[in-house]
Parts: C-alpha cells; structure tokens; sequence
C-alpha cells in the first residue's frame, strides 16, 4: 500500500512541475498569427519587387504591316512595313525611380515595424 500511495505521488508531483512561456514566445506566436501583420510584411515585399521593374528599360515594341494592294511610293510598291520601337528616357530617370522605389519599400518596411510593435505592446499589457 505504501509502494501505490508513493507511485501515485511521484506521478502527481512530476505533472506539477511546468514551466511558464516568456512573453517573447508569446510576442513570436502573436506575429505568426495575425493576419494584418503578415499583410504588412507582404505589402513589404511588394514593393522590394518593384525596385528592378521601375529602374529598367521598357520592353521593345516590334509591329509588323502588310498591305494586301501594295503601296505605291518613289521608291516603288510596298508590300508590308516592320518596325522596331525602343523607348530611351532622359539620362538619370531610371536610377531616381528606383531610388524613389527604395524608398517607398523603405516606408512600407516602417510601417511593417510599427503595426508589430503596436502588436507586441498589445500581448505585453495582457501579459504583465
């Protein structure tokens, strides 16, 4: 009987024994689940996509023509024209789009910051 009644202490006594999460568990978990937050970090990434797209070139323009009654002109009858279009802008353009897209990715990254900092005051008052 003495050996059941110090069986079923040590079994009681060992479930007793667990230890509290930290608030930066708490803080992890919070950011994981909250959809806003993770909405914030996708805009994030968005912009950081933008920057190679505004600080290229534009893609070329090909067009093809073909007349089905062949143009006259000095230099005789036209049957299909081609062309090829590239459009250059003004030296120093594409560089400062992308500087002012850093830049707007810069400001969505704040913004990130602040709705998780707003996130972890929030779990830190229920916490403490």
């Amino acid at each position: 009987m003495k050996r059941y009644l110090a069986i079923i202490i040590l079994i009681l006594a060992a479930g007793v024994v667990s230890f509290a999460q930290s608030p930066e568990d708490y803080f992890q978990t919070a950011a994981e689940n909250n959809p806003g937050l993770l909405a914030k970090y996708k805009e994030y990434e968005a912009a950081l996509q933008k920057i190679p797209q505004v600080s290229s070139l534009s893609d070329p323009a090909f067009s093809f023509g073909y007349f089905i009654s062949p143009a006259e002109t000095r230099s005789g009858p036209q049957r299909a024209k081609f062309s090829l279009v590239q459009m250059f802008p003004w030296f120093g353009t594409l560089k400062s789009q992308g500087d002012v897209a850093a830049l707007r990715a810069e400001a969505k990254f704040q913004n990130f910051l602040d709705a998780r900092n707003k996130l972890w005051f929030q779990v830190a008052s229920v916490y403490y």
